[in-house]
């Protein structure tokens, strides 16, 4: 599958509703890599925005492909919340997430 570059384990959204990572406790989000599953969504735009409690403090656009995975490496310090969106409601592939805190 798209986006297992390093193991077995990816986050699959197949309805492309908003799918986010939070934690009360902040945390550092520093990359993954993205895509789509199947041809047809090919160049899908996935939208990340990133928060400190309430305030969105980073917004990223990436455009998504079925050949290979997109590494999107925003490495913001601090967030508690994630949101994965695509632009057209689509399914998306998330991996290799590397967070810290």
């Amino acid at each position: 599958m798209n986006c297992a570059v390093s193991g077995e384990y990816v986050a699959y959204n197949g309805s492309g509703i908003p799918a986010e990572i939070s934690d009360a406790e902040p945390f550092d989000f520093v990359s993954c890599c993205v895509g789509v599953a199947w041809l047809d969504a090919e160049g899908e735009m996935l939208r990340v925005e990133a928060f400190r409690g309430n305030d969105q403090v980073s917004t990223g656009l990436v455009k998504l492909s079925a050949l290979g995975p997109v590494i999107y490496q925003p490495n913001i310090s601090r967030v508690t919340r994630v949101r994965f969106s695509t632009a057209h409601n689509w399914q998306f592939v998330v991996g290799q997430m590397v967070i810290s805190r």
